[in-house]
């Protein structure tokens, strides 16, 4: 799922506020944890099956990539819940 183009500032000022942790775990998965300046802690990880070729960039990428759609759906959901509201 793409990023909500309408969310892409906020996901990108999110991010930019909060601590982001990259872990390689067994020579072969990239571990990112995201904590949001709200506390909110997102975790995501990308697996190679083959250790030789293992790219803890390539992995950090992925992982960016499906915490972003996951804070598209947040936003989206923020922003459909302060409409209901008003």
């Amino acid at each position: 799922m793409p990023i909500i183009k309408s969310n892409e500032n906020k996901i990108y000022q999110l991010l930019s506020e909060s601590k982001i942790e990259v872990t390689t775990m067994h020579n072969r998965c990239t571990v990112v944890t995201v904590q949001l300046k709200n506390g909110l802690l997102l975790a995501e990880n990308a697996t190679c099956l083959d250790e030789n070729n293992y790219n803890e960039k390539i992995g950090m990428t992925m992982c960016m990539k499906k915490i972003k759609e996951k804070l598209s759906i947040l936003e989206s959901y923020r922003k459909q819940w302060e409409s209901y509201n008003n």
